[in-house]
């Protein structure tokens, strides 16, 4: 999902008592008894989650937390999460990790986020006294991770065609529109004509207040790849689509006909935020007549949704401004919606064919 990790801690001293545990190895995950966790995890979220006048849902980690451990709280009902619905909810889900023995006590921490990158909350500790019966203690300190880099969640288990549940409210154009019946990677010219019309090669109008376009994967290289192989050659690989591939849909784009700001839209923490930078050339009856510098925002998920953000104009020479005054783009503009096959999916889509070395 990203690329680096960097983790927080903040340690307090301990104080000893006896306690067991079974740890092989200095790389093995520590394990406690059922009896010892279902004490640990109940009473946790017990003290974390009081009794409610209205119903509501806590996701938990699955991970380290097994089903029977969940206590019962009066209009509370905690489910167990996988690492996708994570990255689905805007605060992550409740976690349970770290779980290490420190002297003759263990610690946990336990707060929200996600199993791979975004983490925060507080630790607890505890001992086994007989009878697996814990004392357990919430400790005066906190714990936090993040990651560097800033790519799309990496979901698991992505279905081909499963659309992405991160339509912003108002945009719903598969969830509630006319696409969706459409899925990417198994759908055809002729699917997308049928909701249509029949001239919708590439694009059309999807109604009067946009236009869509269409790409579907066609026959022939779709990218090279170069990697070094030695220190005196690298390696280029061409990566076409499987038969079984072409001619089905590989992106659909929406384009606004008339401005619609997206200042106050907040995106959650399933998509990343990264900066494009575009130059655009003019040229009028005299030849070259100047260009134009931009940024633009782009809010990527793991289910290759993206919405391009206007930002702000960087550089501007240009010899006439007359039609930047009549079609003028604000910052916060929304230039577009673009729903295409997400990037883990490539080596179910793609096949590789290696040209050979090249010198360098």
């Amino acid at each position: 999902m990203h690329k680096s990790l960097a983790t927080i801690v903040f340690t307090a001293v301990l104080s000893l008592s006896t306690v067991s545990g079974q740890q092989s190895s200095n790389t093995d995950k520590l394990v406690l008894p059922d009896s010892v966790m279902r004490q640990v995890v109940s009473r946790i979220l017990i003290w974390h989650f009081k009794p409610s006048r209205r119903s509501r849902t806590i996701p938990v980690s699955e991970h380290g937390v097994k089903r029977e451990w969940l206590p019962s709280i009066r209009n509370v009902k905690f489910q167990l999460a996988s690492d996708n619905d994570a990255l689905k909810s805007e605060r992550g889900v409740f976690l349970f990790e770290g779980l290490e023995r420190i002297g003759r006590h263990y610690s946990i921490n336990v707060g929200w986020g996600d199993s791979d990158c975004d983490g925060s909350g507080e630790s607890w500790a505890f001992n086994v006294a007989n009878a697996d019966k814990i004392r357990l203690w919430r400790l005066n300190e906190g714990w936090g991770r993040g990651c560097g880099g800033n790519g799309p969640p990496n979901l698991r288990g992505l279905k081909m065609g499963e659309s992405s549940p991160n339509e912003i409210r108002g945009y719903e154009f598969f969830r509630k529109g006319k696409l969706n019946p459409i899925r990417i990677g198994i759908s055809t010219k002729d699917d997308v004509r049928r909701i249509f019309n029949d001239a919708c090669e590439t694009e059309c109008d999807y109604d009067e207040n946009w236009q869509l376009w269409a790409d579907y994967y066609e026959d022939g290289i779709a990218f090279t790849q170069t990697t070094g192989d030695s220190k005196d050659a690298e390696v280029k690989t061409e990566f076409f689509p499987r038969p079984e591939f072409i001619g089905k849909l590989q992106t659909l784009r929406l384009t606004p006909r008339k401005p619609i700001s997206f200042l106050r839209v907040i995106f959650p923490k399933t998509f990343a935020k990264n900066e494009r930078y575009s130059i655009g050339d003019d040229w009028d009856e005299n030849g070259f007549a100047g260009a134009v510098h931009s940024t633009t925002n782009t809010y990527t998920d793991g289910y290759g949704l993206e919405y391009s953000v206007y930002d702000k104009e960087t550089f501007n020479n240009r010899r006439s401004k007359e039609r930047e005054q009549t079609n003028a783009v604000h910052s916060g503009d929304l230039i577009g919606i673009e729903y295409r096959m997400p990037d883990s999916l490539n080596d179910v889509i793609y096949i590789g064919q290696v040209k050979g070395a090249i010198k360098k």
